[in-house]
Parts: C-alpha cells; sequence; structure tokens
C-alpha cells in the first residue's frame, strides 16, 4: 500500500509551481502593499479571492487617477488653470 497523501495536495500554490498570472497578481499586489507572499501561500480559497478582488479595484482607482492627472496635465498646457 502506497503512502497517504495530504488532503489537498496537488492544488494550489504551495509547494507547487504557479502560473503567470499568480506571479502577476502578486507582484501588484506588493505594489500596493499587500501580503503577495502570503497570498502565494495561503490555501484559503476565500483569501485568494478576497485579495484578487481588493487588488482589482486598487487597479481601476489608480488607472482613474491617471486619467484624471492626464487631463489635468493637457488642460494646464492648453493654457487653462484648474
Amino acid at each position: 500500500m502506497g503512502g497517504r497523501r495530504e488532503r489537498g495536495a496537488g492544488r494550489g500554490a504551495p509547494g507547487g509551481i504557479v502560473g503567470e498570472g499568480t506571479v502577476t497578481l502578486a507582484a501588484h499586489l506588493a505594489l500596493y502593499g499587500l501580503p503577495a507572499w502570503h497570498f502565494l501561500t495561503t490555501r484559503d480559497r476565500e483569501e485568494r479571492l478576497l485579495l484578487t478582488a481588493v487588488v482589482k479595484r486598487a487597479q481601476e482607482i489608480r488607472e482613474h487617477e491617471l486619467k484624471a492627472l492626464a487631463s489635468y496635465i493637457a488642460a494646464a498646457m492648453a493654457g487653462k488653470r484648474l
């Protein structure tokens, strides 16, 4: 009889190889000061989903800020002062 595998073995990042998308998401987490390493090593699916949702929302907010800044700069260069 073979050895018994741990429950959930072979699933998720812990002890395994992670995909490029997971690494990219972890990098974004790190940029926003969120726990990237914990994201890569946790087995808690809900926690991973929550961190994913938080970083995606942070990206949306940052994109909105950059667009607003670009508009402000364009208006200033056109001679308008906001």
